[in-house]
């Protein structure tokens, strides 16, 4: 399908593929669309961005109304499968401090990804491709993402989440992944699991595993990057604004790493991504869920 663009201009539009789980975050009153890799891709395109999602949904009424949520935002949907497995739902439960718990029903759709004849070919023009560890719990799916990831041109970024969920962490799995990627997201909890893993520092991973940057985020105290040239750059944790709605902090890691993804395609400096992404952060955490829809003032107003 074709699809307009957001009314917001990238100052150089990229073509960028978002694979991995798409679902129903169900919370005790209402649900939203969910994934990391829809928030991602929602918030790419928002930034004005041709974003890609790769995944499967059910051939039931939850992926129906999933479909039509994604087309309604302006997102293609030309790389969403179908198969006889139920739409993935994940139940959230919030804290007092409105941090997310989740819990992850498996064998359902997102589990088997497939390619589309199309995709071969599409995947040989991306820019980007971003990726999470979640969808990696099935095989299918492995074997899915390392053909995309064979078929990229030498000129793609690729950029992996690791967005850990229990039971849900290989890793050998994760060691692969980060050997894929020219760019590493993890929060600090994250990190902690990959340095053990690994047994390195930052700086080492960075060059160990030849990484362009290793991004980690530290929620209210801000968020840091180590950069392949030996430098690390922290940015502050920017105060969330008010807002007529209740805010959560559902998929403000995904806004923030969208953030930095199209702000990096675009050949910024990381002192200024790192601003710009974190400050996107805090009014997505503003709002409720996880791809909050900015006008185009605000986008404007960041990027001044």
């Amino acid at each position: 399908m074709s699809t307009e663009p957001y009314p917001f201009k990238a100052s150089a539009q990229k073509k960028i593929f978002s694979f991995g789980e798409i679902l129903w975050d169900q919370f005790p009153s209402y649900r939203i669309p969910g994934g990391s890799p829809l928030n991602v891709a929602a918030h790419l395109y928002y930034f004005g961005h041709l974003t890609k999602l790769v995944s499967s949904i059910g051939q039931d009424q939850n992926g129906r109304e999933l479909i039509h949520w994604i087309q309604d935002i302006g997102l293609s949907t030309d790389y969403i499968s179908e198969n006889e497995l139920p739409t993935g739902h994940v139940m959230i439960r919030l804290t007092d401090d409105d941090e997310p718990s989740y819990s992850i029903e498996e064998d359902v759709a997102w589990d088997f990804i497939g390619i589309q004849d199309q995709l071969h070919q599409d995947i040989l023009t991306a820019d980007a491709f971003v990726f999470a560890s979640l969808a990696q719990r099935s095989e299918m799916n492995v074997e899915t993402l390392k053909k995309l990831i064979n078929r990229l041109p030498s000129k793609s970024s690729v950029i992996f989440d690791c967005n850990l969920r229990p039971p849900f962490i290989d890793d050998e799995k994760l060691k692969l992944s980060i050997e894929w990627s020219d760019i590493v997201k993890c929060n600090e909890e994250e990190w902690e699991f990959i340095q053990e893993l690994f047994d390195l520092t930052p700086l080492e991973l960075v060059a160990e595993a030849n990484l362009e940057a290793l991004l980690i985020t530290q929620g209210e105290r801000g968020a840091r990057v180590i950069t392949a040239d030996g430098s690390e750059i922290y940015q502050s944790a920017y105060a969330i604004p008010k807002s007529d709605h209740k805010g959560d902090f559902v998929g403000v890691g995904d806004a923030f790493l969208a953030a930095v993804t199209a702000l990096y395609l675009q050949d910024l400096e990381w002192r200024k991504i790192l601003k710009i992404a974190s400050e996107y952060a805090a009014w997505v955490a503003s709002q409720r869920g996880g791809t909050p829809k900015p006008s185009e003032d605000i986008l404007t107003s960041l990027l001044r």
